[in-house]
């Protein structure tokens, strides 16, 4: 392992128990989120700015479907949940499902960074990005 990468995973290290309560809010949530009979719609997975177009008549399109399931609303609207337009998207959403969603995401972003650094698939540059965004993750408040 190289020493950027054991200097990073160490760093990290530091936040397990952030991980561990991120866990123990997923199952919780998820508990109380599973009998409340969400209706499934088709969920696009991967909302962010890079996969919305607008044309010349400044009408916005979801462009990217690739990962496309079947899903409570939740699953795509959590990534909505902490911005300024919130309200306009999530005011009908159910909150315990828009929390179960985002912290899902938080768990799989960790995992697939870890994953990263420990096969050793980033050069430095990049170890150093991936730390950033692992920190900003782990740092954030649990819901």
């Amino acid at each position: 392992m190289r020493n950027g990468t054991t200097a990073a995973t160490g760093k990290i290290a530091r936040f397990s128990n952030v991980v561990i309560e991120k866990i123990s809010n997923t199952k919780s949530l998820a508990r109380r989120t599973k009998n409340e009979n969400l209706p499934f719609v088709l969920c696009h997975t991967d909302i962010h700015g890079d996969n919305i177009m607008k044309d010349s008549r400044e009408k916005l399109y979801l462009v990217d479907w690739e990962n496309v399931i079947l899903a409570p609303k939740e699953a795509d609207l959590f990534i909505f949940a902490d911005a300024d337009c919130s309200p306009m998207f999530c005011k009908e959403a159910n909150a315990d499902a828009v929390a179960y969603y985002k912290i899902r995401r938080d768990l799989e972003d960790i995992w697939e960074f870890l994953r990263g650094l420990l096969r050793e698939e980033y050069d430095k540059e990049e170890q150093a990005e991936v730390y950033c965004h692992l920190t900003r993750i782990l740092k954030q408040e649990i819901n």
